[in-house]
């Protein structure tokens, strides 16, 4: 009978050790980067569980086009976002800027312009009150803009203007060129405009 103990007994050691082993979740996880496993997750120094706490798990170097991958996900340079750090931050601008315009260095008046939540991201429409010109503009940067070359909605005569500037927080300085077409000739008009956001 003793003989038979023995072999039970072994084999009881064996199977305990084996249900021991099945509930460590952490036996054969390795957190690098200072990280601790907690029930089968590396939970990095940050506080975070992420897949075994490495640095660069991104699979492609290309794939935060504008950030660094940190513990496989993309972290973003400021005014970027996005998985991929692919989407520019654009702040709003929208409101009412009042200033002066100086137009081919003669002529001065004041005037508001008012600018348009921003719109996909990257646009926005100008609306220049006094004379009821309405035409949108595009960022370059997040604090710089182009006007394309384009007709001016509500414009009698026709009008035909293009431009570039710059707007940050409260201030937007803009360089606008118009086209007047008049039945009998054309006019050319080169303006600044530097306003404060009201």
């Amino acid at each position: 009978m003793n003989v038979f103990r023995i072999p039970a007994l072994i084999l009881l050691s064996v199977l305990l050790a084996l249900a021991i082993s099945a509930c460590d979740e952490c036996r054969s996880v390795k957190c690098a980067n200072g990280g601790v496993c907690i029930n089968g997750d590396c939970v990095c120094e940050d506080g975070i569980a992420r897949p075994f706490c490495t640095l660069d798990t991104c699979l492609e170097a290309s794939s935060c086009v504008n950030g660094n991958c940190e513990y496989g996900f993309c972290v973003c340079d400021n005014d970027w976002s996005g998985e991929a750090c692919d989407v520019r931050i654009y702040k709003n601008h929208a409101g009412g800027y009042f200033g002066g315009y100086s137009c081919n260095n003669t002529y001065i008046s004041t005037a508001t312009l008012e600018l348009s939540e921003v719109n996909q991201r990257d646009s926005f429409e100008f609306f220049e009150t006094d004379l009821n010109y309405r035409y949108f503009a595009i960022f370059v940067t997040i604090d710089s803009f182009y006007v394309p070359l384009q007709l001016v909605r509500n414009a009698q005569p026709f009008v035909y203007l293009s431009g570039n500037g710059s707007i940050r927080e409260d201030e937007i300085n803009y360089d606008v060129f118009y086209e007047t077409l008049y039945t009998t000739h054309t006019e050319y008009t080169s303006c600044a405009f530097e306003g404060l956001k009201r």
